[in-house]
């Protein structure tokens, strides 16, 4: 399935109150940008940027996790389920790095 989002991985800057995104679409300035309101936390600014950041990579992951969960057989269902639980916690940490 073809995504119809900017391609990722996306990456970003900070400018003065906003930061801009950029992924691996061509463009030679960024691809959009965010403003967070003035009474966010640093702490809760970065981590919404880092959550925006990995999104093309979540979905990518959440494709692949319903393919593993598809193509597991019903004689794997645990081999299969620790699996998907691990990927998932991999993307959880890509959220939270």
């Amino acid at each position: 399935m073809q995504s119809k989002h900017t391609p990722g991985p996306w990456d970003y800057d900070a400018y003065g109150e906003h930061f801009s995104f950029y992924g691996k679409d061509g463009r030679e300035e960024y691809t959009f940008r965010v403003e967070f309101c003035d009474d966010m936390t640093e702490e809760e600014t970065l981590s919404n940027v880092h959550l925006i950041a990995a999104a093309p990579e979540l979905l990518a992951g959440i494709h692949e996790i319903m393919k593993d969960a598809a193509d597991c057989p019903e004689t794997l269902e645990e081999a299969c389920l620790g699996l998907i639980v691990c990927k998932c916690r991999k993307l959880i940490e890509k959220v939270n790095t």
